[in-house]
């Protein structure tokens, strides 16, 4: 068996249920990783801190408390800096797991952990409980030669689905400090360092969306992080590409812009493809 690192991060804005959710849906998988280094990122509630005591050893959590939140791509590199085995698995503190997600990532590693270096799979976006009918599939490319044509487009990875080999690390920003887009800056650097994506056509992680996650993706701050994006990837790729780049920024930038109604629709549009 493959020993795997899970990190996950969790701060005081996550609800409390979601997080006990989150976790629970480990317990099946416990037998198919090695550890959860779990980065608290900042002060949280009793409730969170009582669920992550009761689980620490079923779970085999390692946390590490920060005492004030460092942003999202902060803390995921101090999980990254912590973690003990080869292969490193992320994980959101609110989504739930497959019951059997880590056996199959066992059989991926196992199948073609040889031949690439970041993995990862469908998800399957739910709205408020699991078992909501509408359910929609967050399809990405499966080869490595599509997921760099969608590279510069949109994100080609599910995130909170990936895997990927703790040797890639480089330093203490792997994850480039860009939160909201720190994993799509990832996958750019990454990727045009020559290392080897795969995606799976398999759904392994359940993720929650809602109107929440509409109204995160909007406002000025978020519209002028997705300006350090685009600029952090101007540094990877051709010159004759820039104009490709920014033309996405505009289109992403008036669709983040719109009324949160108008931007779900089109938000469900582009998804399907």
């Amino acid at each position: 068996m493959h020993a795997i690192s899970i990190i996950m991060v969790v701060y005081d804005g996550d609800n409390d249920t979601h997080f006990k959710e989150s976790l629970n849906s480990l317990l099946i998988n416990k037998d198919f990783y090695s550890e959860l280094v779990l980065v608290v990122n900042g002060k949280i509630s009793e409730i969170k801190n009582t669920v992550i005591n009761q689980l620490k050893i079923t779970l085999k959590i390692k946390p590490i408390y920060l005492e004030t939140n460092l942003g999202l791509a902060k803390a995921l590199n101090i999980a990254c800096a912590n973690v003990k085995y080869p292969w490193i698995a992320r994980f959101d503190s609110d989504d739930i797991n497959s019951p059997n997600r880590f056996i199959k990532i066992q059989k991926f590693i196992s199948d073609y952990g040889q031949k690439f270096d970041v993995m990862g799979t469908f998800i399957s976006e739910f709205n408020l409980k699991l078992s909501d009918q509408e359910k929609f599939i967050r399809k990405v490319p499966l080869e490595m030669k599509d997921i760099k044509k969608r590279l510069i487009f949109r994100n080609p990875m599910n995130h909170v689905s990936v895997f990927f080999k703790k040797k890639i690390i480089d330093d203490s920003n792997f994850y480039p400090h860009i939160d909201g887009f720190e994993d799509y800056a990832l996958w750019t650097k990454l990727i045009y360092k020559g290392y080897r994506f795969k995606n799976f056509e398999e759904v392994t992680v359940f993720v929650r969306t809602g109107p929440e996650m509409i109204r995160r993706r909007g406002g000025l701050n978020y519209i002028l992080r997705e300006f350090k994006l685009r600029i952090f990837i101007t540094k990877y790729i051709k010159i004759s590409s820039w104009p490709i780049n920014f033309f996405c920024l505009i289109c992403r930038t008036l669709i983040f812009s719109l009324n949160p109604k108008i931007k779900k629709y089109i938000y469900l549009l582009i998804r399907k493809f």
